[in-house]
């Protein structure tokens, strides 16, 4: 809304405030096309969607998971 934000943890109200990032809007998709999901991630798989030494990730547990835009978040580790 004509500000440029410089510090993190800055507050906006979705729906009601432009958000543009590198000259891009940025969407944030109505209730109705978000959920979430929960997964006891099994041992030995990376939070990731993609893994560059070829390692097991939670992308692979969802055959759907780029057409969905999967963002994993929790622990990193693969070990547990």
């Amino acid at each position: 809304n004509g500000y440029t934000v410089t510090e993190l943890g800055r507050k906006v109200r979705a729906f009601d405030d432009v958000v543009k990032l590198d000259g891009r809007r940025v969407r944030v998709p109505p209730a109705e096309e978000t959920f979430w999901l929960a997964l006891h991630k099994p041992k030995d798989c990376i939070t990731a969607m993609k893994d560059d030494k070829q390692r097991r990730t939670v992308a692979d547990l969802f055959p759907k998971a780029s057409e969905l835009q999967l963002l994993p978040v929790g622990r990193l580790d693969r070990d547990t």
